[in-house]
Order: structure tokens, then C-alpha cells, then sequence
């Protein structure tokens, strides 16, 4: 009886049929794994082509207000942090409900008191981050980088389960590798892969993956070597 595949998340039955033979796959434990990269991929499908971007303020001006929140609240963090009549300035206004909202208030203050400067503190560091982060920012913004979400979220995890596997990793325009990750970009709605940025990407991923095994080796040698007993 021929085993047909069926269809999985964004995945057509023909698809995940032709990545099972294009991965070689033969037995339950490899088919998992497989299963287990298509599923990460197909729940990043919506963030490519579904969700749509939460701010539609140009990432640069939102950049900039933010490193402009990190600096204003630095500073109003340490000015409360100096300030010894925070309590009454917060009193001040929260009592503004009447006698019915006294004790509501003396309790805000209490707890706003400790917690203003520590939020600011926080706020100051998020906000700086982000601003000096474009990946960051992007991934706040549901705006990824469309340069590198291809290779970091589709290549790279097809080119690193197939070493896992022990699949042969190259080049050639018909060749797997280039079919797999030609299927996986009809799914999830994505533009056919630049040819040279591929070839680019598997071989830095394959230089990597030789310096891995060298630093690995030389590794062992400098523990293996000989104390000198002189």
C-alpha cells in the first residue's frame, strides 16, 4: 500500500509528499523532525503576508520618538528618585474624588510612590533598546525584515535539519535543497528566492559548519596533549 502525505498547516498534500522524498524521508523519527519545521514555519505564515502592521508611523520617526521617551523618562525617573513630596504630589490630585474615594486614594499613592521610578527605569531601557535594535523594532512592529526573514526563518533551519539528517547540502538550480525551499516559499506566499542570495547563504552555511568541526578538533587536541613533566 502506497503511503500518501496529507496536507499540513499551510501545506498541500503534494507538497509535504515531494518535501518527504526530497528530505529522504523513511522513518517516523526523521518524518517528526520534518514535521516539526514545517509546523514552525507555517505558524510564522501570518506574520508574513496576513498581519498587518500594528503602526503605520515610518519606522525611522518612530525611532527616533523612542530614543526620545528613553532620554525623558531617564531623566524623570531620577528627578522622582530626588523629589521627597511624590506621595503628596499624587495625593494631591487622586483626593479630588471626595471622602468616598479617600482610602481608594491613600492606597494608590502608597503603591504608585514605589513604583514610578521603577517603571520609568523600565520604560527608559525598552525604549532605548528598540531604538538602537531595527531588528527589534521591526519585530515590535510586526514589520520583519524582509531581507532576512527568508534565510534565518526558512533556509537556515532547512540547511541545518538536512546536515542533522545528513543529507547532502550544495548548490544547483534543480538540485534539493533549491526544491525544498522553493516549496516551502509557495506555501507560506512568499517571492521565489533570489538564486544568488541562496547560493550565498548555503555556502556561508557550510564554511560555518567547517569551522565548527575545526574549532571542535583543535578542541580536543589542546585537552589530549601531554603534560609536561620537566
Amino acid at each position: 500500500m502506497t503511503y500518501v502525505a496529507p496536507p499540513y498547516r499551510c501545506f498541500s498534500a503534494e507538497q509535504h509528499d515531494q518535501l518527504i522524498g526530497l528530505f529522504k524521508v523513511t522513518d517516523g523519527a526523521t518524518h517528526v523532525l520534518l514535521l516539526e519545521l514545517l509546523q514552525n514555519v507555517s505558524s510564522l505564515h501570518p506574520r508574513w503576508r496576513d498581519m498587518p502592521p500594528a503602526i503605520d508611523e515610518p519606522i525611522e520617526s518612530h525611532r527616533q520618538r523612542l530614543a526620545g521617551i528613553s532620554k525623558s523618562a531617564t531623566h524623570l525617573a531620577r528627578e522622582l528618585e530626588r523629589e521627597p513630596l511624590v506621595y503628596t504630589l499624587l495625593l494631591e490630585d487622586l483626593c479630588k474624588g471626595g471622602r468616598a474615594g479617600f482610602y481608594t486614594a491613600l492606597h494608590e499613592a502608597d503603591t504608585w510612590e514605589g513604583d514610578l521610578a521603577r517603571v520609568l527605569h523600565v520604560i527608559a531601557r525598552g525604549a532605548d533598546r528598540l531604538a538602537k535594535d531595527p531588528g527589534a523594532l521591526r519585530r515590535a512592529r510586526f514589520e520583519p525584515d524582509a531581507r532576512n526573514v527568508p534565510r534565518k526563518e526558512v533556509w537556515e533551519p532547512v540547511l541545518a535539519l538536512l546536515r542533522k539528517l545528513e543529507r547532502p547540502i550544495g548548490f544547483s538550480k534543480k538540485g534539493p535543497v533549491v526544491q525544498i525551499i522553493h516549496i516551502i516559499h509557495d506555501a507560506v506566499g512568499m517571492e521565489a528566492p533570489s538564486p544568488e542570495s541562496l547560493r550565498t547563504a548555503i555556502k556561508e552555511f557550510k564554511e560555518g559548519a567547517v569551522r565548527k568541526r575545526r574549532g571542535a578538533r583543535a578542541s580536543k587536541k589542546v585537552r589530549r596533549a601531554p603534560r609536561d613533566t620537566a
